[in-house]
């Protein structure tokens, strides 16, 4: 199979270009082989086909090879192409980010927005050069341009997340995730970083527990979202709600100190006392000797404020 790329440019010169309907009669042949898995074959009546100047024939014949496990030689077939069109270049740039040669995909990326200014394709794969070398706001240009003309691609809306994060572009981050969850339901990771972001911005809180709700109904043992889930409704200022959150995430994650924490003030706040005891006895367990007086302290302060001192405690 390999035999064949040497030999293109020693034949090509060779090779007539044909009647016209023997050459689709070619390419139809070289496209069913292709279909069938027949890339042998379709490489060899893509390169019957291919004298030089045919573009077709040159991204048949690349393609036959790539899947024949020749990525270096289609990559010759390409590059040999005189005047490349937007595909041959999208091939092309393709192959070149796999192989290593981020710059001349890059280069061709540009050529192929120069010819299509329109093309989603170019810019997206163009972004992701960008972002692996370091250039995340050019990036994320580009992905805004590309999302403007596919709002309706979340694969797209994904990417312009990403890359809106690198950038420090956290208001553009919130909103690419506002626009999946708009749309559809957020993979965990995409809601509980919605979740987060509403959080630090105080915006969009309604929107962050929608989302937050679908993650715990997919998966309820996500201890991270019932967390967040008891931030925002502490913000909304419902109490009994936020309780409700810490609990469930302290069910679900029960060595994180920080949620048993938290939820022995609310239990102590709300003067929870058998509630808050138990609290004391699962840090105690976890080996928190600490955190236990920590809670305990909770309790004793209350009994110090309250009248009659710690007979007030002991009422309880």
């Amino acid at each position: 199979m390999r035999r064949l790329v040497p030999a293109l440019f020693v034949l090509a010169a060779c090779v007539g270009s044909g009647a016209r309907e023997a050459r689709l009669a070619l390419a139809a042949q070289a496209r069913n082989a292709e279909a069938r898995g027949q890339w042998i074959r379709a490489a060899e009546l893509w390169f019957e086909l291919n004298d030089g100047r045919d573009e077709e024939a040159s991204r048949g014949l690349a393609r036959a090879l790539l899947h024949e496990g020749d990525p270096a030689g289609a990559l010759r077939v390409l590059a040999a192409y005189p005047e490349p069109g937007p595909g041959l270049l999208l091939d092309r740039a393709r192959l070149r980010q796999d192989l290593g040669r981020r710059e001349l995909a890059a280069e061709d990326l540009r050529r192929l927005l120069a010819l299509d200014p329109e093309s989603v394709p170019a810019r997206r794969r163009l972004a992701q050069l960008l972002l692996a070398g370091g250039q995340a706001v050019e990036a994320l240009g580009l992905l805004r341009e590309a999302a403007d003309r596919a709002p309706g691609d979340r694969a797209l809306q994904r990417e312009l997340a990403v890359a809106a994060r690198t950038a420090g572009e956290l208001e553009q981050e919130r909103n690419a995730y506002l626009l999946l969850a708009k749309h559809g339901r957020l993979e965990t990771p995409e809601g509980l970083r919605l979740g987060e972001l509403c959080l630090q911005s105080q915006a969009d809180l309604p929107q962050a527990e929608q989302a937050l709700r679908r993650v715990v109904e997919h998966d309820p043992t996500q201890a991270g979202a019932w967390h967040l889930l008891a931030d925002l409704r502490g913000i909304l200022g419902d109490d009994e709600g936020r309780v409700e959150a810490l609990h469930s995430a302290l069910e679900n994650d029960p060595g994180n100190t920080e949620v048993l924490s938290e939820l022995g003030q609310a239990r102590a706040r709300r003067e929870e006392w058998r509630e808050l005891e138990i609290l004391v006895r699962h840090a105690q367990r976890l080996g928190r000797g600490d955190l236990a007086e920590q809670l305990e302290a909770y309790r004793k302060a209350d009994e110090e404020d309250a009248p009659g001192g710690s007979a007030h405690g002991g009422e309880r």
